[in-house]
């Protein structure tokens, strides 16, 4: 263990024993107060001299205590401060470490959200292509709205598999022993897939990351809704060495809303960008027909209430998507939720909706011409489809990369767009209804072409226009790294 993990260890134990210390007087000062008002009970049935004056002193003793006990509250208080101010000042010395062209930039990405892999993958591989670098990549657990506990690294892991990536697997119950290990390996520069600290396992939230250079692309490839909170200036936004984004317009908003005024954000484009276009067809379901049939890729956000963005429209369609899969064998439906949804119906209380949900996945996966994907990143299933039919929200831009017709299933309380978001919305079909989407699916699948095609055009040289997001991000890197 090298001096930096043994420092902050030590700190760390250190703390923790202050913090056990306090606990332990603060319960024996609870318990000095219910004697207190025991003997204040006591002392009001018996007037007696001699009584009175031991219980005084008594009294006198145990203000005596208290007065102590805050003391030593305050000073815990200023040590916690310490003990901060002196991390942070130790993260800046290790953050500002020179690197000359013969070192190598050791450049760790912690991984969680899967299905968002194609927002770093190109820059991993660009990193392989430069001797300067040393690529470490994790697997590491997560805790989407919904769930109560951080889960799917093992999916995480086996989806790295799949896709050949070399990784390291940080799973273990305390995080901070995994936080151990990446503090061995002393990475320069940090790539983390989000900026929620809810989202990740405690060891590496920002605070406990700021050893290293800290990065973001962001999972979606640029924000166009007002949520009505300031979600563009996270903790791990301010905290973030370089912010890369789509565009001008990204950054432009990211300056509006900021606490930097967007001095750490840089346009190179997104990387999901190539990753889409350039994204192999593969379709998941195996037809045993000759023909090809019209493929329907249908994709839910997991915001089914009110308490977020209001996009989702899952609950209202589950049934209507299920029985048209029934009906029609001419069509076959791959069923691509946000991830979160996942770990939001399982949340469901409602015992009579939770069974009704459980059940339509039971018939949805016993059918011949339907498939709920869960493999991790989605461009082909992007281009192998023929149309989307969805509810929101990132894939409302994405999928106009593919040229393809785009069913917008739009609930009227959903948040608001930027004016950005209504570029986007014009090059999709809006609907309000599942029947209203299903008709609209048969006119394109007989051959009507998409009358918002041009509008997508329009989207995409505006907002997606950069295509070398990789080696505009590791060159950045390098110009301010290495000297």
């Amino acid at each position: 263990m090298g001096f930096r993990s043994w420092f902050f260890s030590k700190i760390y134990a250190d703390n923790k024993k202050v913090k056990h210390e306090v606990l332990d007087i603060n319960c024996k000062l609870d318990g000095l107060n219910h004697q207190i008002s025991s003997h204040t009970k006591y002392f009001h049935n018996f007037g007696q001299d001699k009584e009175y004056e031991e219980l005084l002193q008594r009294m006198v003793f145990l203000e005596e205590k208290l007065e102590l006990i805050y003391r030593l509250t305050e000073k815990n208080t200023n040590l916690n401060i310490d003990i901060r101010n002196l991390s942070q000042t130790i993260n800046l010395i290790s953050t500002n470490r020179t690197i000359n062209k013969k070192q190598k930039i050791t450049c760790l990405f912690l991984v969680h959200n899967i299905e968002s892999w194609d927002s770093v993958f190109s820059i991993y591989q660009e990193m392989l292509c430069h001797n300067q670098f040393n690529v470490i990549v994790a697997s590491i657990n997560r805790r989407y709205p919904g769930s109560k506990i951080f889960k799917d690294e093992e999916y995480v892991h086996n989806i790295l598999s799949q896709l050949n990536v070399p990784h390291l697997r940080f799973n273990n119950n305390n995080s901070y022993e995994d936080l151990n290990i990446i503090k061995t390996l002393a990475p320069n520069v940090i790539f983390r897939q989000s900026q929620w600290d809810y989202d990740i396992p405690p060891a590496f939230s920002t605070d406990n990351l700021r050893f290293a250079k800290l990065c973001l692309v962001p999972y979606e490839i640029m924000n166009f809704v007002q949520l009505g909170f300031n979600h563009l200036s996270s903790h791990y936004h301010s905290s973030c060495w370089k912010l890369f984004v789509a565009n001008q317009q990204t950054k432009i908003e990211q300056e509006q809303h900021d606490k930097l005024n967007g001095i750490n954000v840089f346009v190179t484009g997104h990387p999901k960008v190539k990753a889409l276009k350039n994204a192999k067809p593969k379709w998941p379901i195996v037809s045993n027909s000759n023909d090809k049939k019209f493929r329907i890729l249908w994709a839910s956000h997991h915001s089914i209430d009110k308490n977020w963005s209001n996009f989702g429209v899952f609950l209202d369609i589950y049934n209507d998507m299920l029985n048209w899969a029934k009906e029609d064998d001419s069509i076959e439906f791959v069923f691509s939720p946000h991830p979160a949804l996942v770990t939001v119906l399982e949340a469901i209380t409602d015992e009579t909706l939770k069974r009704s949900v459980q059940e339509f996945f039971v018939e949805w996966n016993k059918l011949d011409n339907t498939y709920f994907y869960r493999e991790g990143p989605y461009g082909p299933l992007f281009q192998a489809s023929d149309i989307l039919i969805m509810d929101g929200i990132s894939w409302l831009l994405e999928y106009q990369l593919m040229k393809k017709p785009l069913i917008f299933i739009e609930r009227e309380d959903h948040s608001a767009f930027t004016v950005n978001g209504e570029l986007i919305a014009n090059g999709t079909n809006r609907v309000s209804t599942f029947e209203q989407a299903k008709a609209l699916a048969y006119r394109f699948k007989n051959g009507e072409p998409d009358p918002n095609r041009k509008n997508q055009d329009i989207v995409v040289e505006q907002l997606l226009s950069i295509d070398n997001a990789a080696e505009n991000i590791v060159d950045s890197i390098l110009e301010d790294m290495t000297f």
